[in-house]
């Protein structure tokens, strides 16, 4: 029996302040199970992300929604694109993936900007932590 899989967010352009140094704000971690629909929403005030409605036991029935992706203008120097037409279609693809791996620890699958191109990753915890400290790393050196 494979492990669970969990959506780890990112949310690139949200930041908190922790004294003089700028932090990405931390990842949140949501069930895949507890994730009933995706969309991709564009704004011109906001750019675009990927939303997800989340049901879960103890929630009122119906549900709350939370970013799982969304578009900054920039990273570092790097422009970076918007988030692609269909992507949150591919979120679909890597779960099903993620599920199929058959591993017994949890799998994180978490959106990525990587070569020019958005992507959908899947990781183990320590790969994912690796992945978060290290965008923090960067973050710091801004």
């Amino acid at each position: 029996m494979a492990g669970e899989v969990w959506v780890a967010t990112h949310n690139t352009d949200a930041w908190q302040t922790a004294g003089n140094r700028r932090r990405s704000v931390a990842i949140s971690l949501i069930r895949a199970e507890d994730i009933r629909t995706v969309f991709l929403q564009t704004r011109d005030d906001l750019g675009s992300a990927v939303v997800a409605l989340v049901t879960s036991p103890g929630m009122d029935g119906r549900g709350a929604s939370t970013v799982l992706v969304n578009h900054t203008e920039r990273t570092g120097e790097e422009a970076v694109p918007e988030l692609p037409p269909l992507f949150h279609l591919d979120l679909t693809l890597a779960l099903s993936q993620a599920r199929q791996v058959g591993d017994e620890e949890p799998l994180y699958v978490r959106a990525e900007y990587e070569n020019g191109q958005w992507h959908w990753r899947i990781h183990t915890y320590e790969q994912l932590h690796e992945r978060i400290e290290l965008a923090n790393l960067a973050a710091d050196s801004l």
